[in-house]
């Protein structure tokens, strides 16, 4: 007997046993009339309806207005804006503390909440050194990471390696990693003795990491629709076939 308010998958489960116990009776199932004119009514409600969401413009993406495509630098601007909780897109802190938790649970540390003062930039040369230039950084009094956004480019040699040890310089005390961000989630081709301090990220978790953010708020509001405009984008655009390699099959952090 089902209770008073039954989760659909209780009605599911009943609905199911009543058939089995019809098919067992041999029992012959037969189809409730069509009424064709009830049936016109919700389907013409029913195109008003979309009509008007369509008109409203609450399903259009502006990413794809922008034509982002593929590329990197303004990919990375992209998600660099929505990584600092100051910019209007309506998500506050979630992304970049979304990212500083995954980075924290690969080195196996507490996770340190992003503050009021932390910093996001592209294109920042952290040591002023011109052949460091690192896509994304995250500057934070308690966490410094940087991001090296790859689409189609190939690695630089020992890209990684390097930032690695301008991070390792410039962290001091703070939580630091260096995040290779990737179609595939693939590793990179140097700093892999950094062990678990080098995170290889598939884009299709930073589609996944804004949509969580956006369940956490109101669909229906312009600022979430741009962070669920991007994880779209991510999604038909950056994402490809997941790597086999996972950050566990890495080498323990040095």
């Amino acid at each position: 007997m089902l209770a008073a308010n039954p989760s659909f998958a209780e009605r599911l489960t009943a609905s199911i046993a009543q058939l089995r116990t019809l098919f067992r009776s041999g029992a012959t199932l037969t189809a409730p009339p069509v009424d064709a004119e009830a049936l016109g009514a919700s389907l013409s409600k029913l195109r008003l309806h979309l009509t008007t969401i369509e008109r409203s413009g609450s399903l259009s993406n502006v990413f794809e207005a922008m034509s982002l495509g593929r590329d990197e630098v303004r990919n990375a601007q992209i998600l660099a804006w929505f990584l600092l909780a100051k910019n209007r897109h309506g998500i506050g802190s979630d992304l970049v503390d979304a990212l500083i938790t995954k980075q924290s649970e690969a080195l196996g540390v507490s996770p340190r909440p992003s503050s009021a003062a932390c910093r996001v930039a592209t294109e920042v040369l952290p040591d002023a050194s011109i052949g460091n230039r690192v896509d994304v950084l995250i500057d934070d009094p308690r966490n410094f990471i940087i991001i090296e956004v790859k689409i189609d480019a190939g690695e630089q040699p020992d890209q990684v390696e390097r930032y690695c040890q301008v991070a390792e310089r410039r962290a001091g005390d703070r939580n630091w990693g260096v995040v290779y961000l990737t179609p595939n989630g693939r590793p990179p081709n140097s700093g892999l003795g950094w062990g678990t301090r080098v995170l290889p990220m598939p884009w299709i978790d930073i589609a996944v990491l804004l949509e969580a953010a956006v369940r956490q708020r109101s669909k229906s509001s312009i600022s979430t629709n741009l962070a669920s405009g991007f994880a779209a984008h991510i999604r038909t655009n950056l994402a490809g076939p997941l790597w086999k390699t996972t950050t566990t099959d890495l080498p323990a952090q040095l």
